[in-house]
């Protein structure tokens, strides 16, 4: 219901301005009606005073009436340009006078102008509400969002951003192109932020390439950042090997094994890699019939299908798969030489 003694208002379940009628002495009946279509006040139907016609609202992006035209002479009744904050800065023609103008809110003669947003009166030509916002449930800052300062201003309409921003009700906006009001914005603000996106696992790889004479360990850590460590590695079979001894293979690496000790046919503690093959095809040094078969550049000696490298190179490769395995338990490691 609007002022005793001018207009009484009359809403839908939406909130919005069906019909005005007037009391004693300004009709006594119906003055103004409205159409809407998806929530937009398209049309106003005048029935008193003077005669009766129906005219046209256009709208900006925020919802505010640009022009309007009527029936009876399909002619531009209204054409205005606004200010940011809802002045109307040039008003072309207003034959056809109506209240219903920034981002579509009443402006109240009686309040100077002022706009009425339901919430609360906003004071355009100061770009700022008349009263502070407020909720019906305590809170220590209204439909604040405590990442946004500008929300924490009480006085301040759309974030200070009102060529951007609309605020459907007078209590908020959420900093978002168009509308929401304030149930949405509050529903926005109070839902705890989005899981950060989760990371890549560490991963790792362990590579022979047996024509390249390389064996190569790719690892990742949680961050996806790549390391690699790369030896020099044969992969030459004495005569006697059992047939498929030196065949590319696929498994998954056990680790770093001292089974046998400081052999010559191994080498050193540390010198062995177990690959997981269920032929013993693993990685080591050594060397049987080398001058020092435990040095740490021992040389070179064919095997019986195994992949060797120099004794410090796959001490140092094996230091490596036992760091990541370490760091990350239960990640394989594949492993694969072709």
């Amino acid at each position: 219901m609007g002022h005793p003694a001018n207009t009484f208002y009359w809403y839908d379940d939406a909130g919005q301005v069906l019909e005005e009628t007037g009391p004693a002495g300004k009709g006594g009946g119906e003055l103004d009606n409205y159409i809407y279509f998806g929530g937009m006040r398209i049309a106003k139907v005048h029935v008193y005073p003077g005669v009766t016609y129906i005219s046209y609202y256009l709208h900006d992006s925020l919802g505010t009436t640009r022009m309007m035209f009527d029936d009876q002479t399909s002619t531009v009744c209204y054409d205005a340009d606004y200010f940011p904050w809802g002045g109307e800065q040039y008003l072309y023609t207003n034959t056809c006078p109506q209240n219903y103008k920034f981002t579509d809110k009443e402006r109240d003669p009686v309040w100077n102008g002022a706009d009425y947003f339901g919430a609360r009166w906003l004071n355009w030509w100061m770009g700022r509400f008349f009263t502070p916002d407020w909720s019906a449930a305590p809170t220590a800052v209204p439909y604040a969002n405590f990442g946004n300062p500008q929300s924490l201003n009480l006085y301040s309409y759309v974030l200070n951003n009102p060529l951007t921003n609309r605020d459907l009700d007078g209590h908020a906006s959420c900093g978002q192109a168009g509308q929401m009001a304030s149930k949405e914005c509050l529903a926005q603000n109070n839902t705890p932020p989005p899981p950060p996106t989760p990371k890549p696992p560490p991963m790792a790889e362990l590579k022979t390439d047996m024509q390249g004479h390389t064996t190569t360990l790719y690892t990742t850590d949680k961050n996806g950042k790549l390391t690699t460590k790369q030896i020099e590695t044969h992969n030459d079979v004495v005569k006697s090997a059992k047939p498929g001894a030196d065949a590319p293979y696929k498994s998954d690496v056990v680790g770093v094994s001292n089974r046998h000790g400081d052999s010559a046919a191994y080498g050193p503690k540390g010198a062995f890699i177990d690959t997981g093959d269920s032929r013993g095809r693993d990685i080591h040094g050594g060397g049987t019939g080398l001058a020092d078969p435990l040095a740490p550049q021992q040389g070179w000696k064919p095997t019986l299908g195994c992949t060797r490298g120099q004794n410090e190179d796959v001490i140092n490769l094996g230091n490596a798969i036992t760091q990541f395995q370490q760091a990350n338990p239960g990640v394989v490691i594949p492993y694969v030489r072709e």
